[in-house]
């Protein structure tokens, strides 16, 4: 994975084919992207001053919140994690 906001975007552009879209739609959807990207690096970074249980809850929220999103937009299915549990599940105990 490469790990800049440019290139994120620059994937999410072609997966979701805004190439045909018109040039004042590309940039605001790239204005929204970059939003987004900067939402969640204040949220990581407000998160990694907290003590590890609490950072760790946080996490899970935003997890979960992202999954029910995803399965809304879906309606309602569930998604398997890369673990192979279903979202928001845990991963039972060897």
């Amino acid at each position: 994975m490469n790990f800049t906001i440019q290139a994120q975007w620059e994937s999410f552009f072609q997966q979701i084919g805004l190439a045909q879209a018109l040039p004042a739609r590309q940039t605001e959807m790239q204005h929204a992207f970059y939003a987004g990207a900067w939402a969640i690096l204040k949220m990581q970074i407000a998160i990694g001053q907290l003590n590890q249980n609490a950072g760790i809850q946080c996490l899970n929220g935003l997890h979960e919140e992202i999954v029910q999103y995803a399965d809304n937009l879906q309606g309602g299915s569930k998604h398997a994690d890369s673990d192979g549990t279903q979202s928001g599940k845990q991963k039972p105990q060897a």
